[in-house]
């Protein structure tokens, strides 16, 4: 199959997009929207609510009836059934305590060096230095917040591990445990699987589709344990239809990371130019269709009390950055390309 990086259009549509979505959030935000250092009362409220669960499951009971039962209690919705979150997490958590909890972040944090390291063998020293310490950087400092007790923050961690893996059973089994963690990570698994049938390569697919298959299953199995513990009377969710757009993209990404502190139009173009690095990432283009996927959903779907969505794609999304410039070189290559095709067509 024809490599489609090598497409001339690709590269010219994906900055376009990219220019786009910049300005559309320089129009719909403002420094306002950063958020501020400090974490908002739901944060605070999320945070609690999942460590009451784990410390309930430490003590023996259920994890489904502690979930349910606190979430009522405190005003959460129960319905539909994605809204109380898998068991996996309230496991580890339970067997750990707190303190082992973030030990463990901080040592998954800090594995990313040597893994990606190794990933990145071949390349210029500064590009694999300049990658793995944009995800170390974004990594470490959640280590360190109350953002560990979050779903999402695991989930996007595990699939900076799936990224960097080589064999397709690896990496689809990575992802899977991070769409067990969080089921809104689960798209990895069939952008994976197509990515990989698109390139004619039908064997390397069928990791990726018996993790979708599992988690369709496992999550079948969660749905009828919600549904047999709730009713119509309890509280259902408000939806999720935020249409916030790209302003909400750089919102929510800014509040997890040091961009918060830098003026909203600079941690806009921040925001979106790792797209452009991930395009030269020698996947088959499964990363960059994973971060313009989910980008697209926090900026059609997240609501503004969904901010904490945007840790499924860290820590590893920065690390496009370090790529950017390969970017621009490869659409100044095309160009030229393209213009000395054009100077050697015979005059009709």
């Amino acid at each position: 199959m024809v490599e489609w990086r090598s497409s001339r259009i690709v590269r010219p549509l994906l900055l376009a997009a990219v220019v786009l979505a910049f300005l559309l959030a320089l129009a719909g935000g403002s420094a306002a929207m950063l958020a501020a250092p400090q974490q908002s009362a739901r944060q605070i409220s999320d945070q609690l609510l999942y460590r009451a669960v784990a410390a309930d499951v430490a003590r023996g009971a259920s994890y489904y009836d502690s979930a349910i039962a606190r979430q009522r209690a405190w005003n959460y919705p129960v319905r539909p059934f994605v809204t109380v979150r898998m068991p996996v997490l309230a496991g580890v958590q339970a067997r750990l305590g707190d303190a082992g909890l973030r030990i463990l972040a901080g040592i998954a944090a800090l594995a990313l060096f040597p893994l990606w390291m190794h990933r990145l063998k071949g390349r210029a020293f500064t590009l694999r230095l300049a990658a793995i310490m944009a995800m170390v950087a974004t990594a470490l400092p959640l280590v360190f917040s109350p953002f560990i007790y979050f779903h999402d923050y695991w989930a996007g961690l595990m699939l900076a591990f799936a990224i960097a893996l080589h064999p397709a059973r690896w990496r689809a089994g990575v992802a899977t445990l991070a769409a067990l963690i969080r089921e809104l990570t689960a798209p990895f698994l069939a952008i994976e699987a197509a990515v990989t049938l698109m390139r004619s390569r039908p064997i390397l697919a069928a990791p990726a589709l018996g993790g979708l298959i599992l988690i369709a299953g496992i999550l079948a199995l969660h749905a009828w344990a919600v549904w047999s513990r709730t009713s119509p009377a309890d509280l259902a969710s408000a939806g999720w239809s935020g249409l916030r757009g790209p302003a909400g993209v750089v919102g929510d990404i800014a509040g997890l990371t040091v961009l918060q502190f830098l003026p909203f139009p600079l941690a806009a173009a921040l925001v979106f130019l790792p797209l452009l690095g991930w395009c030269e990432f020698d996947d088959g283009g499964t990363a960059l269709c994973w971060f313009g996927f989910f980008l697209c959903a926090i900026a059609l779907l997240a609501r503004a009390d969904n901010s904490y969505w945007a840790a499924n794609v860290l820590p590893a999304y920065f690390a496009g950055l370090a790529f950017v410039p390969a970017f621009f070189r490869n659409l100044g290559a095309n160009r030229s390309a393209s213009a000395r095709a054009s100077s050697t067509q015979p005059a009709r």
